[in-house]
């Protein structure tokens, strides 16, 4: 995905429109699952879990000793989307069983695991933004003599993603929602990693169909009167 002196190509306007779309839509998710799964005052933690997501993963990148021509983009794709199953999946699955949704009247328990529920919320989300961050930083570092076409991408795909956001929530569901932006991860996987055989295509829709019954039957399985 270098460009030299050829211009951007299309792959990475491509894969940073999408990135740019999906980084908002989780962001708007996650400040709506904080406030249930936290509470409302909790509804900014989208925010900082977002740019330290963001900034470590671009921080590893400068760090490292590898070359930024040596970063495999379609690998750390997969990476993305791997955490992304199982962020949501996890987050889904410990709230519904192991963790409870505590009535107000029981203060001396919530003082206690209050942070404890903040802090594996935020843990499990802060990965999909750390690769996130990494491919962001490897790409507009290789697009360096290109890098205002690219902002206009990554600006695009972030309006587009604010304007549409709340237009899914008043038609979708959460479970719904999540399902497509997983297909949106999937797909700019699969074509910028180089991967988009059929076979790969149908097993990672045949993935997202088992994560989304999940996720339903999870979210239907609330005991939010469990002490």
């Amino acid at each position: 995905m270098t460009t030299g002196n050829k211009g951007l190509l299309p792959e990475t306007s491509y894969t940073v429109f999408i990135l740019s779309f999906y980084t908002i839509i989780l962001e708007l998710m996650l400040s709506r699952m904080s406030a249930f799964y936290l509470n409302y005052s909790n509804a900014f933690l989208a925010i900082p879990i977002t740019l330290f997501g963001l900034a470590a993963g671009s921080l590893h990148v400068h760090a490292s000793r590898k070359h930024i021509e040596d970063y495999d983009i379609g690998r750390q794709l997969k990476g993305l989307l791997f955490v992304s199953f199982l962020s949501f999946v996890l987050v889904f699955f410990l709230f519904s069983r192991f963790i409870s949704f505590l009535p107000i009247t029981h203060q001396n328990i919530i003082d206690w695991i209050d942070p404890v529920k903040t802090a594996i919320f935020s843990g499990l989300f802060i990965f999909p933004f750390y690769f996130i961050g990494k491919v962001f930083t490897v790409l507009f570092t290789r697009n360096r003599d290109v890098i205002g076409r690219l902002y206009g991408v990554d600006l695009t795909g972030a309006a587009l993603g604010c304007f549409i956001t709340p237009i899914f929530f008043h038609f979708l569901d959460l479970p719904h929602l999540i399902s497509f932006s997983l297909i949106t991860i999937t797909l700019v996987t699969l074509y910028a990693g180089k991967g988009c055989s059929p076979r790969s295509v149908a097993a990672v829709l045949v993935l997202n169909v088992i994560v989304l019954g999940t996720i339903v039957y999870l979210e239907g399985n609330y005991d939010l009167e469990r002490p």
